[in-house]
Formats: C-alpha cells, structure tokens, sequence
C-alpha cells in the first residue's frame, strides 16, 4: 500500500485507539478539552502533551496533524456543565420559598424591592448562564459601612453546587483574559468598588453589555464566538463609589442593614440548600418568570442609586453659585450651555463643563426645565438666581431677557 494510504490506516488505529481508553469532552464554559479513562468518573484537563507521550510509546509516530483534526472534530463531544447542572436539578418543593428565606438572611433599607430584585436576579443568572439572555447588563451590589461579610454571602450563592467551579474574584477590565472571564464563568464577584476609578466604571458598563466574546480555541486556527455566561455581583463599604454621571442603571445598589450569618451556625445562612434555591430559580426560569428589570423597577433603582453617586462639579458649582426659583420670584431664565458658561467663567476656565451634565445636575437637585419665547423660537431652561455673596469679585449683571 502506498504512504498516501498509509495515513488514513494511521489516523483509524489512533482513533481506534483513544476511543477504547478514553473518553473526550470539550467544556463549553472552561473552554478546555477535558478526559476520562473509560472506567473512571472524574474528568481531568487534558494535557495534549501527554497524550501525545502515551501515543508514542504505543509506537505511533508522525500523528501531529492527525490527533489534532480528531480532537477538535466531532469525536469530541461539547459539553455545558452549567446547562447540565440545572437541568440535573429535580423539581423544587413549591410549599416553600427557598429563594424568600435565603434573601430574608439579608436585612436592607428597602426590603421588598430587595427580596423581589433578588428573586429576578437569580433567574436572570439562570438565563444569563444557558445563554437564554444575550447579557445581564445589571451589577446587583450591597453597601454597608461595615465589613459584615457581603462578599462571603456572594460567594455562598454557588457553594455546594458544580457553579462554584466556574466563578471569579475582580477583573481589571482589561485585555484578552478579563474578556475570557465573561464567558468561562458563571459568576465574577466584584469586592472593590470603593477603589473604582471613572475609566473604570465605563470600562465596567462596557464588560455588563458584552454579549459575545472572540478568542481561539483548542487547536483552532482561527477565532470563535463564544457566548458569555457571567452575571456580576459586587460590594463595598464606600456609599459614593458611583462616579459615572451620565447614569447608573446597569448597578442595581442595596444598603445592608445586616447579613446572618451566625459563624456558619445552625441559625444563619449556611443551613439553606443552595442547590435547592437553584432548582427553584431554574423552575421560575423555566416557567416565564420575567427575568428583566420593568419600568417601574428601573426607576425605583435609579432613585436609590441617587443616594450613592459622587457629586458631579456640576452639581456643587449649581449649589454654591445658583438658587433655583421662579420668573415671580426674580429668577433669570437660563439654558443648560449657559449656565456651563457661566460656572466655566466663576472657575476661572480651570473646569470644563457640559450643558449635559448641567441638566443632569438640575434634575438631581429637582428642579424642572421650563420652555419660554424667544421671539419665533421656544427654548428650554431653569429659573434661577445669582448667589452673589459666594461669587468672588464683581457680580456678572444678568439681563432680563431669557437666554
């Protein structure tokens, strides 16, 4: 037989031979091959290295080309543990409320919304981790200003079950590996926040909105999609750690009152079943159970997270140089890119300001625009004063005129 015959002879004893010994599996999640020995039960990473020593010493040679087709071709079955755990799961018990008790543990200043937000963010991370949702663009974080253990209550959420394996402490936001995170976890825990810089916290929406992440798998030559799987949790002990001024939707903030832990005790935490709160949440999943923030939920969200964003210099320039009012009370009627002007002017142009963020600042402060004419034009703005014994120097004279 010719040596072009010879290979395909080659290629079947190997195969011949890895099936009887092994079998192969490629974890969706780990992004990694995985064997067994076809008598055993535990799955082990496989090391293409040593494969390729045991299959010289059973006399192959020149099988480069050939083990590498046959591992990343369908003689490797894929295999998705978090989808495989979930569905593993029997049917909860549903007399009782395995995610209500678990989420009383946690004691906050707004209770209901926390309890139902909890229960949406768990099926959320269900949906988020069977690639159901395209992405769970949503941090749901705890605040206190004591160390209370909000990180190990996170962390227990995955304690007892399979998920624990596919979990991560802070990412930097940066790089191939932080964006391989997103799809080879079921859960990054984010326990420092209060050190977040701005860039940060844009660099961090970003990583809540990825959907789809590019990197080269085993023995690929090319790239591949894979999808995300991640859903983010965090904590701090800072209440102003929200810097983003353009919005914070994407963190869903609650104020720990305090966390039961009980040391690990009978009388904390620790005696709920976390496989079945997840039985539970895959149920409700399963079920319809409406994973997405409503409306109403949203803006209950974005009035919380008022209480945890840093002042824009916007909003402390407004405050110290402004008096909202109204035309009757003497107000001039201002627009947003004038009173930038104006506050850049009082700062000495050292402070660049936006009409933008000016509006956003008059919100916060609670004060509504108003539309007046100008001559054929309507334009939009706020009635305010001039808080002349905080101005240095010469007052600026205001004309009557709306600008």
């Amino acid at each position: 037989m010719s040596k072009a015959g010879d290979k395909p002879i080659k290629f079947l004893l190997i195969m011949s031979y890895l099936e009887k010994k092994y079998d192969f599996r490629f974890n969706t999640v780990s992004i990694d091959l995985e064997y067994k020995d076809k008598k055993g039960t535990d799955w082990t990473t496989l090391n293409p290295a040593d494969l390729e020593v045991e299959l010289l010493k059973e006399g192959f040679t020149g099988f480069d080309k050939q083990l590498a087709a046959l591992l990343k071709s369908s003689f490797v079955k894929r295999y998705d543990p978090i989808a495989a755990y979930f569905e593993s799961l029997p049917e909860p018990d549903h007399s009782q409320d395995y995610i209500g008790e678990l989420a009383g543990y946690v004691k906050t200043t707004d209770q209901e919304f926390y309890v139902r937000m909890f229960r949406k963010k768990l099926v959320r991370m269900v949906a988020q981790g069977i690639n159901a949702i395209a992405f769970n663009k949503h941090c749901f974080t705890f605040f206190s200003n004591q160390n209370d253990g909000k990180t190990y209550f996170f962390e227990y959420l995955l304690q007892g079950t399979p998920l624990a394996e596919y979990s991560k402490k802070n990412i930097d936001f940066e790089g191939k590996d932080s964006k391989i995170s997103l799809a080879a976890n079921f859960m990054i825990n984010l326990d420092e926040l209060a050190g977040l810089s701005k860039q940060d916290v844009n660099r961090a929406k970003a990583f809540f909105s990825e959907s789809q992440i590019k990197l080269r798998l085993p023995y690929d030559k090319k790239d591949s999609i894979m999808s995300r799987r991640a859903s983010f949790v965090g904590s701090t002990n800072q209440r102003e750690f929200l810097v983003d001024e353009t919005g914070n939707v994407r963190w869903i903030v609650f104020e720990v009152i305090s966390i039961n832990h009980d040391n690990g005790g009978p009388n904390g935490y620790h005696k709920v079943d976390m496989n079945k709160v997840w039985a539970q949440a895959y149920y409700l999943f399963k079920e319809g159970f409406p994973v997405q923030l409503s409306k109403d939920d949203i803006a209950h969200s974005e009035s919380n997270n008022a209480r945890y964003g840093r002042d824009s210099v916007e909003y402390q320039m407004i405050l110290q140089y402004y008096t909202p009012c109204t035309k009757e009370q003497g107000g001039t009627h201002l627009q947003p890119y004038k009173m930038a002007e104006r506050l850049t002017q009082l700062s000495n142009n050292t402070i660049r300001l936006t009409s933008e963020n000016i509006g956003r600042a008059m919100r916060k402060i609670g004060v509504d625009k108003v539309q007046v004419s100008i001559g054929q034009y309507s334009v939009w703005g706020y009635y305010v004063k001039e808080n002349l014994l905080n101005v240095a120097g010469s007052p600026v004279v205001l004309s009557d005129t709306p600008m």
